[in-house]
């Protein structure tokens, strides 16, 4: 799946970031690139074999000298809604909470 992203930050101007989505059915496995509009490039892989949620790492990336790792924990609620857990470490340091989101289908 292409995923592409535009809009507006509050305060931050116009910001565009693409990615790609893909799904290997055997291992349960959803990997993940992504683009941001910075232009890091991430690849996260997901292990999907939980009905319940799908967690996320990051390889290792390089931003002003440092080496970033970043996590997120999708819990899958219910077929129209989930929530978001990103969390991120710093040179191999513990991981510190970035924030949560809530997401459900408009109606």
């Amino acid at each position: 799946m292409r995923l592409e992203v535009q809009g507006n930050v509050d305060g931050g101007g116009a910001f565009k970031e693409n990615g790609v989505l893909a799904w290997n059915p055997d291992k349960m496995l959803l990997a993940f690139y992504e683009k941001t509009a910075t232009g890091a490039e991430m690849l996260s892989v997901g292990d999907w074999s939980s009905p319940l949620g799908i967690r996320f790492d990051t390889q290792p990336l390089v931003a002003q000298g440092k080496t970033i790792k970043l996590r997120r924990s999708y819990a899958i609620l219910s077929a129209t809604s989930f929530t978001i857990k990103e969390e991120l470490s710093t040179d191999e340091g513990p991981f510190v909470r970035l924030g949560v989101g809530s997401f459900a289908k408009a109606q």
